[in-house]
């Protein structure tokens, strides 16, 4: 199995099962259900919180994919600080937690807005601030070509 989806041998013309694929959607959409019904009754400071809590996670569990160990205190601040909670205790965030953390919450709080070429530009700079990955130098952006269907807005 590839690493990325667009190694797969298909890519980018797919096929997949519609009917699993609606059955997994539908138990996962019942848990977020259920799910923001705790964060409602938590009320708004502890549901801010697990908020902070899950996009912690997400990001470190996005970091490791990749092969990256972040500072999960630095990725705690960086998501305090624009969550408006507290940061009192913590390290400083640095550049990469920050660019993680507002790609993340971009992706959770615009989920249904159009996912553009300068959407996607835009989380590539967030992640690539220098142009740089580790030592190989990077054209920000120029992997948009991967997606010929994207609006150019």
């Amino acid at each position: 199995m590839p690493h990325y989806f667009w190694e797969d041998r298909n890519w980018p013309n797919y096929r997949w099962n519609s009917e699993a694929l609606l059955q997994r959607l539908a138990i996962l959409r019942k848990r977020q259900g259920r799910f923001l019904r705790a964060m409602e009754d938590l009320g708004l400071e502890d549901g801010l919180r697990a908020q902070a809590l899950a996009t912690e996670e997400e990001a470190i569990q996005t970091a490791a994919i990749e092969g990256e160990n972040l500072d999960r205190e630095k990725v705690r601040s960086s998501i305090a600080t624009r969550l408006g909670l507290s940061t009192v205790g913590l390290r400083p965030a640095d550049r990469t937690a920050d660019g993680l953390v507002e790609v993340l919450l971009d992706a959770m709080r615009h989920h249904a807005a159009p996912l553009t070429k300068a959407r996607l530009g835009n989380w590539h700079t967030a992640l690539f601030p220098s142009g740089r990955s580790g030592f190989q130098p990077i054209v920000v952006g120029a992997w948009c070509k991967l997606f010929p269907g994207l609006t150019e807005k």
